[in-house]
């Protein structure tokens, strides 16, 4: 969910906060720095 006060920055429900350390509130240039341990890095 999208914050009305600040557009850039996501409200986190459950789901979400198991994929950015459980933060609540994640900014919109934050996330790929939250998302990239979740990928595999294949050369």
């Amino acid at each position: 969910m999208q914050n009305p006060a600040n557009k850039k920055e996501i409200i986190c429900d459950d789901k979400l906060k198991t994929i950015f350390a459980q933060k609540e509130k994640v900014g919109m240039l934050e996330i790929a720095k939250l998302l990239s341990p979740h990928f595999n890095k294949s050369g």
